[in-house]
């Protein structure tokens, strides 16, 4: 994608540019994440060996007590970090398609925007 006078406009007035399908996630992505595994799992397996950590957790998932509660739905909990990943995507994506989102807490003029 080559980016255009319009990206460098909103880029400009808005401080951010949103660029789809920039990446792609096996050839850019997924080699990072893979490199970052590589590098965790040789700090635990350090830090196991000189005794910081207890134990590596190797097999464990990795948010093994994982739970989201809404305040809205009190009733209602998902203990699955994946589909809570994939709803939180789900919702992202929804919002970008939406066109440009407020993200202002507080109106300008409100004494606590800075």
């Amino acid at each position: 994608m080559v980016l255009d006078d319009s990206h460098l406009d909103q880029f400009t007035e808005e401080g951010y540019v949103v660029v789809r399908d920039l990446l792609d996630w096996d050839l850019d992505l997924q080699p990072v994440q893979d490199e970052y595994d590589e590098i965790l799992d040789r700090l635990i397996t350090k830090w196991h060996a000189d005794g910081r950590l207890s134990s590596t957790y190797a097999g464990r998932p990795w948010f093994p007590g994982f739970v989201v509660r809404s305040a809205a739905h009190p009733e209602m909990e998902l203990h699955d970090a994946d589909a809570w990943a994939a709803s939180w995507r789900a919702a992202r994506s929804t919002l970008a398609a939406g066109g440009n989102v407020e993200f202002n807490r507080w109106k300008e003029a409100d004494p606590r925007c800075a």
